[in-house]
């Protein structure tokens, strides 16, 4: 019994929206198209939001992940960079214990006479080619789709390329076990991987083998090789902890490269101004929160996400006022129907159900 009535009252309420509606077409129409608007204003504001806040989140361990950075001061110049020379990475993994791995990425600086990926015939430059290293696989999530999964890149003159590269010289062919000539020399093809999302600050179309390159190995640790060098942590890690453990074990590495190539202790050095330390920036923060010199690729700034925060808000604010606004203007027009229903018994719960249906 009480279905058939909620039934019957469901079917009024459709009844007398829809009469209304149709009764009063010019301001049904203003009404609606206006909270319709700023309703899909602030939607697709907030979806552009969603979207920047989520960068690099995909990845399984994006929390633990940060990349390493230099803050310091030499000779009255401040200098704020995430470029690392070789041996720092995998030295923290060895001297740290809250460091779990390390891995290296190296961007090809793009040359149009020197930058060029060749398959035959077909001839691109292909900007997004990074060299890193075999670890990379352990650390980031790396969706791979066809190939050998394990043991990636860990020799030289190896590649993994992305589902789009491998159709833009393959075609529908195989490529795992086929070379790409790179820079002039030939990649042996290992894998192809699933095309890496768009909200992530590092788009890469080709991975090769890091150890390819005679910089690899490098030793020095005042060497700025343009590498970029990510950690992985423990999860209760504490970072401010890490990082001054960082800072013990690169000044017992720096300081004899000080004395060979300066003539200079570290206590000179520090004496004459200079200072330095490691920064560690956590993964998720890179695309809002990065802006230095050497940077992978331009990233967005936190600002914005403020900014575009605020806007939507406003629109909706605006758009919810402007429908009240016009609701209560044509609420007297109403008064008759509502005493009636209250003469026939309708309750107050009744009303409101009504007019918010």
């Amino acid at each position: 019994m009480f279905n058939l009535k909620t039934h019957i009252m469901l079917r009024n309420f459709l009844k007398v929206s829809i009469r209304n509606l149709i009764r009063n077409k010019t301001y049904s129409f203003i009404n609606i198209l206006c909270l319709s608007i700023g309703m899909a204003c602030s939607i697709i504001i907030f979806l552009f939001i969603f979207d920047e806040l989520s960068y690099d989140k995909y990845h399984k361990n994006a929390d633990e992940i940060y990349r390493v950075g230099i803050d310091a001061e030499l000779q009255g110049s401040r200098i704020k960079a995430y470029v690392t020379g070789a041996p720092v990475g995998k030295t923290f993994v060895n001297e740290v214990p809250e460091v779990l791995n390390s891995t290296r990425i190296i961007r090809v600086q793009i040359d149009v006479d020197e930058a060029v990926v060749k398959f035959g015939e077909k001839k691109f430059i292909e900007e997004n080619l990074f060299f890193v290293d075999s670890s990379f696989f352990n650390i980031f999530d790396v969706e791979i789709v066809n190939g050998d999964q394990d043991h990636l890149l860990n020799a030289p003159n190896q590649i993994v390329i992305s589902q789009s590269i491998a159709e833009k010289y393959f075609s529908d062919k195989d490529p795992v076990g086929k070379s790409l000539t790179i820079l002039d020399n030939e990649y042996l093809v290992k894998a192809v991987f699933k095309d890496c999302p768009s909200n992530t600050h590092l788009h890469y179309n080709i991975l090769a083998s890091l150890v390819t390159l005679p910089i690899a190995d490098g030793e020095g640790w005042m060497n700025n090789d343009y590498s970029y060098t990510y950690l992985l942590l423990e999860k209760e890690a504490n970072v401010a902890s890490v990082k001054q453990k960082m800072l013990d074990v690169a000044i017992k590495f720096i300081e004899p490269e000080l004395q060979n190539v300066f003539g200079v202790s570290m206590e000179e050095f520090k004496s004459a101004g200079n200072t330095f330390e490691y920064i560690l920036q956590p993964l998720t923060d890179i695309h809002l929160k990065s802006h230095t010199d050497y940077e992978l690729e331009a990233n967005s700034n936190i600002r914005y996400v403020y900014i575009f925060s605020i806007i939507a808000i406003f629109i909706l604010f605006i758009a919810i006022i402007n429908f009240m606004n016009l609701s209560t203007a044509r609420s007297a027009t109403r008064a008759k129907e509502v005493g009636l229903r209250k003469v026939i018994g309708a309750q107050r719960r009744n009303l409101f159900y009504q007019f918010l249906f």
